[in-house]
C-alpha cells in the first residue's frame, strides 16, 4: 500500500520508491488516462539527450567542448537514472505495453504520477473493476515511434533524465491547490530555467543534491497569468510558459470558438464564463521578466501538420520572431502539440534547428539542438 503523504519526508526528492503492487500500478495507469489534465499538472520523467554533440559528430564537425568532466553525469545524477530506469522498465513490463513512443510515454507519466506527486489520481470504480484487462493507450496526435523503450531507458540509466510537471489551464477553482503543489516541488526538487539544463547537460551536475525539475504551462490561457504565474513567484518556481502565438491574436469575443476548433480545452469557469481566455501580449511581455516564455506553434498544431514552406513560416520562424518581437529574447525552447521528438526528416523540426532554437520538448525527451 502506499503511505499516506504525510509520511513523507519534504526535501526528499522522489517518495513512493519502494516496491508496488501489479494491481495499483495498472489502476494509477488508467487514472492517469482519465484525469482532468488541468486539476494537478502531468508529471513526467523526460529523457535528456545532447542532440547538437551528436549532429557535430555526424558531420565531422569540431564539436563544442564540455566543461567540467566532459559533460559526464556526476555521482548524484548517475544513482538516479539508474534507479529511474529500472523503474521504468519494471513498470513497462507490468503494464503489458509495447515499445512505442506513445506507450512509454505513458508509462512515464505513471511512474512519475507515483512518485513525484504528492497527491496522484486516484483510480475511479471503473478502473478498479477493469483492473486485470489489458491497458489500452490512446494514439496520440502524431504516429507512435517504434523502439522508444530501449531509447529512452538507455538515457536515462547513463543519468541523462529532468523532472517535468506539464500544467494546461490552471483555473481559479483550483488555485489552492496549485500553489501548494508548487511550494511542494520547489521544496523537494531544483526548479530549472534553460539554461540550468544546458549547464547539466555540459556539466553533468545540477549543482544540487536535488534533482532538476521543469514546471510548464502550455496553450497561452489568461489562467496562466491570474493563477500559474503568481503560484510559481510565491514558490520561487521559474515557470516555463509555451505559447501558440496565433490564440493571442484572436479577438476577446471569438477565443471560444477558436479553443474550440484548435484543440485548446476549456474548463468550466472559461467555457461559461465572460471575457477573454488567452494572455495578452503585454501579459506575455511581463511573464517574460520572470520567467520563460516559449514557442508552441502558431495555431497550435503538430509536427505533421507542418510540411509546406509557408507552414513552416507560419507555425515555426513567425512564432520564434514574433516571441522574441515582445518578450526581447529568442525562444529558449519550443513543442509541438502532442510532444512530437526531434526528426530531421519533418520540415519543421529541421527548420527549428536551421533557426538555432535550443531546446525541443517532446512526450519522451528535451532534447538539445544547438547550443545557447
Amino acid at each position: 500500500m502506499v503511505p499516506a503523504p504525510s509520511a513523507f519526508r519534504v526535501g526528499a526528492g522522489d517518495l513512493r520508491t519502494g516496491p508496488v503492487d501489479p494491481g495499483a500500478v495498472r489502476a494509477l495507469a488508467r487514472a492517469v488516462t482519465s484525469e482532468q489534465e488541468e486539476r494537478s499538472g502531468v508529471a513526467m520523467y523526460l529523457a535528456l539527450q545532447d542532440l547538437a554533440l551528436q549532429d557535430a559528430a555526424l558531420h565531422d564537425a569540431a564539436p563544442y567542448e564540455p566543461a567540467g568532466r566532459d559533460g559526464a553525469p556526476d555521482a548524484d545524477a548517475l544513482r538516479d537514472g539508474r534507479e529511474v530506469a529500472r523503474a521504468l522498465a519494471h513498470w513497462h513490463a507490468l503494464l503489458g505495453l509495447d515499445d512505442g513512443s506513445d506507450a512509454v510515454q505513458h508509462v512515464l507519466a505513471t511512474l512519475a504520477a507515483h512518485r513525484v506527486r504528492l497527491n496522484p489520481p486516484t483510480a475511479d470504480d471503473a478502473a478498479d473493476d477493469a483492473a486485470d484487462e489489458p491497458l489500452v493507450v490512446l494514439p496520440g496526435y502524431a504516429p507512435s515511434r517504434p523502439g522508444a523503450l530501449e531509447r529512452v531507458v538507455d538515457v536515462v540509466r547513463g543519468g541523462r533524465l529532468v523532472r517535468v510537471v506539464n500544467y494546461h489551464s490552471t483555473p481559479r477553482a483550483q488555485a489552492e491547490q496549485v500553489a501548494a503543489d508548487l511550494a511542494d516541488y520547489a521544496a523537494r526538487y531544483a526548479p530549472l530555467r534553460p539554461g540550468d539544463v544546458h549547464r547539466f547537460l555540459d556539466t553533468g551536475s545540477w549543482g544540487t543534491h536535488r534533482p532538476g525539475l521543469v514546471v510548464a504551462f502550455f496553450d497561452g490561457y489568461r489562467n496562466a497569468v491570474d493563477v500559474a504565474a503568481p503560484a510559481c513567484e510565491a514558490a520561487g518556481v521559474p515557470g516555463w510558459f509555451f505559447v501558440p502565438t496565433a490564440f493571442l491574436d484572436v479577438p476577446e469575443e471569438d477565443q471560444r470558438a477558436f479553443a474550440a476548433t484548435h484543440d485548446l480545452d476549456l474548463v468550466a469557469e472559461e467555457r461559461h464564463g465572460r471575457g477573454r481566455v488567452a494572455m495578452t501580449w503585454d501579459e506575455a511581455a511581463a511573464l517574460a521578466e520572470r520567467h520563460v516564455v516559449l514557442a508552441h506553434t502558431a495555431s497550435h498544431t503538430t509536427a505533421a501538420g507542418v510540411r509546406t514552406p509557408e507552414e513552416v513560416r507560419r507555425e515555426v520562424l513567425e512564432p520564434l520572431r514574433r516571441l522574441e518581437d515582445v518578450t526581447g529574447r529568442r525562444p529558449e525552447a519550443f513543442a509541438w502539440l502532442g510532444g512530437t521528438p526531434f526528426d530531421p526528416a519533418e520540415p519543421g523540426c529541421a527548420a527549428l534547428r536551421d533557426a538555432g532554437v535550443p531546446l525541443l520538448v517532446s512526450g519522451t525527451g528535451v532534447e538539445r539542438l544547438s547550443r545557447p
